[in-house]
């Protein structure tokens, strides 16, 4: 018989520090107590403690024997030395030891990417142990690796396939995570770090932890939680293929544009805050062609069928339509406030300008005028008297067969 002496693990700090710090186990066979080997031993210690002579059993020696009335100690290079067959001198006090070097366990996979560089290359579940075994957080994950995406190794914090799970969750439950990575789910905020982890500098926020800069609620009033700031220019949380998502995506003609489209032509926008006093949805043409597309048209002129000699609430609540002729809103456009080379708006009925005159009665149209202009956009269609639409291409409105001012 061979016995495993239980619990006798010796951790050997003497070691280096280039050494890595190993674990020994000892077997016993009692069976040859009390016998010595007819083989010469490497090494002879004398007066040690059984401790020095275990220790000093590590490169180069497979076995010892360790006498407890002499306190000598003999080390053996090899363990066929502390063999039975080998043990045949006896001599009172000894006991023999083989030693197993238990080897320390192979590094589990960190992330996903460790599982990649170490050859996963299919996309699915994996279980990943994202902490080192000391820490309180120590377990195992399971997540979803996109192994095929620019390059593989990607591990997912956020998946959602089918909009079987509600992402409008309170902060503990962000914080634990909740789905399988399987279809929809959201990692845990332990392995994410969400309570100090900015996006775009932002904390996260649920709705009943409020840390955007809006006025209102943003994860309250967009059902999710998300970093938002006020609130928004991307959000991936949102209620699973609903409008109020969809709202979230089509802030203007640019956020249309990164979503895909790229046909130019009349679009439903959604500008403003869902608790904006203003929320509505607002029809604007957008530009998806020119210098890159995504450009919100706030004046167009195609057929000169609306007159743009306004006043000045006609103005602020817009005109026309953006399929041809139209203003879009102050409200949208905050004219009353923005200016343009430093002047503020003016109509027939509110002059702003800098001139002894009207300018914006003068030439039938209202714009940020000076004294008056260099550039005006809004003049009597086609005709001689719309003077200097644009200085020095453009000096009279007979030359203008179209004009579109865009933001981005």
């Amino acid at each position: 018989m061979t016995p495993v002496l239980d619990g006798l693990c010796l951790l050997f700090s003497f070691l280096s520090i280039s050494e890595a710090v190993m674990c020994q186990q000892y077997r016993v066979n009692l069976e040859v107590d009390n016998k010595v080997s007819q083989q010469a031993p490497s090494e002879n210690l004398h007066n040690v403690s059984f401790a020095t002579c275990s220790r000093s059993c590590i490169k180069g020696c497979e076995c010892f024997s360790f006498n407890t009335q002499s306190n000598m100690c003999r080390l053996y290079m090899y363990s066929s030395s502390c063999d039975p067959s080998n043990m045949t001198v006896s001599e009172a006090g000894w006991r023999s030891y083989t030693i197993y070097e238990t080897k320390p366990p192979e590094a589990l996979p960190l992330d996903c990417k460790s599982l990649y560089i170490n050859g996963k290359k299919k996309s699915g579940v994996y279980t990943i142990y994202p902490w080192e075994r000391s820490d309180p957080n120590y377990r195992p994950v399971k997540v979803y690796c996109d192994m095929e995406t620019e390059g593989g190794g990607w591990t997912a914090i956020q998946r959602r396939v089918n909009g079987e799970e509600s992402f409008y969750r309170s902060w503990t439950e962000y914080k634990l995570g909740f789905g399988s990575p399987n279809n929809d789910y959201w990692i845990d905020d332990v392995m994410l770090y969400i309570g100090g982890y900015r996006l775009t500098g932002m904390q996260f926020s649920t709705f009943d932890v409020d840390n955007d800069k809006s006025s209102g609620h943003c994860a309250a009033h967009f059902s999710g939680g998300w970093w938002f700031n006020s609130c928004y220019d991307a959000y991936l949380n949102g209620p699973w293929l609903s409008n109020d998502w969809y709202q979230a995506l089509t802030l203007d003609c640019k956020s249309l544009y990164m979503n895909g489209k790229r046909t130019s032509g009349v679009y439903t926008i959604y500008p403003w805050e869902k608790f904006d006093a203003n929320y509505r949805p607002v029809q604007v043409y957008c530009d998806m062609e020119t210098e890159g597309g995504g450009w919100t048209a706030i004046q167009r002129r195609v057929n000169g069928e609306e007159s743009f000699n306004r006043n000045w609430k006609e103005y602020k609540l817009g005109f026309g339509s953006p399929n041809v002729d139209y203003w879009i809103d102050d409200v949208l456009l905050y004219s009353s406030d923005r200016m343009l080379t430093g002047m503020q708006f003016s109509t027939c009925d509110v002059d702003n300008d800098k001139n002894s005159g009207n300018c914006a009665a003068f030439h039938d149209g209202g714009w940020w005028f000076n004294r008056c202009h260099n550039a005006f956009l809004n003049g009597r269609w086609l005709l001689y008297y719309w003077d200097n639409p644009w200085v020095s291409q453009y000096e009279t409105g007979t030359c203008v067969n179209g004009t579109s001012m865009l933001i981005r």
